[in-house]
């Protein structure tokens, strides 16, 4: 996949479940702004192994990430 289909594939992903996943960090992390940054670290960590990522799955691994992410955060 060349970047500007995983960036196209990204983009995709951030209109699905950007609103969702940033819910989710909120719940987890009870901090509107953590919640932020955890969907904004998911995509960036995301995007830098985008060579490896099975797209069709993307969205459950982006929910996994920020459930971590939010783990770590407290």
């Amino acid at each position: 996949m060349t970047d500007q289909e995983a960036k196209q594939e990204l983009k995709a992903l951030f209109q699905k479940h950007g609103a969702e996943l940033r819910r989710f960090a909120w719940y987890r992390s009870g901090n509107e702004e953590a919640a932020n940054d955890l969907v904004q670290e998911a995509f960036v960590k995301l995007w830098e192994k985008r060579e490896t990522i099975d797209w069709p799955r993307a969205g459950g691994l982006l929910f996994t990430m920020v459930s971590n992410l939010a783990a770590n955060y407290h």
